[in-house]
């Protein structure tokens, strides 16, 4: 497995871009992906650091009950991730680096994402 993680890594090509342009849309859907992964990942959090200080005030027959809400708190902490990967600007702006490395390839630009681009 490390091998093809190996070969996996030589493979993809990463591309550091400073002042990418975003349209409204694109803003607003990273946004809202960026605000849902925030509010799972903080909440699930919140409550499973919360049920383990309930669970060291409560008396012993409610063990059970904050042990699920501690495993639901960690669970949400977990699905965060998805949510926060949908709002990557790769996702987002739909672009991808060029074989090479040295470009960014973006499939079917809107006519205001191409104003916005620098001259070249």
């Amino acid at each position: 497995m490390a091998e093809r993680l190996d070969q996996h890594a030589r493979k993809v090509r990463t591309t550091e871009v400073r002042g990418w342009p975003l349209c409204d849309v694109c803003t607003r859907t990273r946004t809202l992906w960026l605000s849902v992964a925030a509010v799972l990942f903080f909440g699930g959090l919140l409550v499973f650091a919360g049920s383990l200080v309930a669970g060291i005030l409560a008396e012993k027959g409610t063990m059970r009950a904050l042990a699920g809400v501690a495993v639901a708190g960690f669970v949400l902490m977990i699905v965060s991730a998805f949510p926060f990967s949908k709002g990557g600007m790769s996702r987002v702006i739909g672009a991808s680096t060029a074989p090479q490395g040295d470009a960014v390839l973006v499939e079917n630009p809107s006519p205001s994402f191409r104003a916005e681009l620098p001259p070249h």
